[in-house]
């Protein structure tokens, strides 16, 4: 069975659709640092991150 950290997260954020992840950051973050990311494909763990949290910061 292939994983999904979509769903993963989700599931761990106890929210019914993937859509309301973006607006549960704090809770997403805490469900992400319970999770072994390295289980994921490095494209869809980017995938993710610029879902949830947008694009990454200008330095």
């Amino acid at each position: 069975m292939e994983r999904d950290l979509f769903e993963e997260v989700r599931h761990r954020v106890g929210c019914m659709y993937i859509s309301d992840l973006p607006l549960l950051k704090a809770e997403t973050d805490v469900a992400l640092h319970e999770i072994c990311l390295e289980h994921y494909p490095e494209w869809e763990v980017a995938d993710f991150m610029y879902y949830v949290f947008g694009p990454p910061k200008e330095k």
